[in-house]
């Protein structure tokens, strides 16, 4: 994601904090760790929509009015909503844009 500076300065150099002898500052940019429990996290959010998806297809009742079916359809579109999120993360980390 860019190159290692290494700055030094040397006795007698022009660098403010260098007092009469050597200064070495080296600046390292670190990789972007993966982040492994993000994929976990995503596949077991998966499981979880499949799970509760068919469970909401077994219970539903089609009665008019039935707050239970209303639940479980709008928890439904939440749990969705949270796996696209993390999917775009996952997406994202995997193609190093990552922030």
């Amino acid at each position: 994601m860019g190159q290692n500076q290494l700055n030094i300065a040397k006795r007698g150099g022009t660098v403010v904090s260098n007092q009469n002898g050597y200064q070495t500052v080296n600046i390292v940019q670190q990789q972007a760790v993966r982040r492994v429990r993000l994929w976990y996290v995503l596949a077991a959010l998966i499981l979880v929509d499949i799970v509760f998806f068919w469970y909401a297809q077994a219970v539903y009742t089609s009665v008019p009015g039935d707050g239970g079916d209303q639940f479980r359809s709008a928890t439904s579109l939440l749990l969705l909503a949270a796996t696209f999120i993390l999917a775009r993360r996952c997406i994202r980390d995997l193609l190093g844009r990552w922030k």
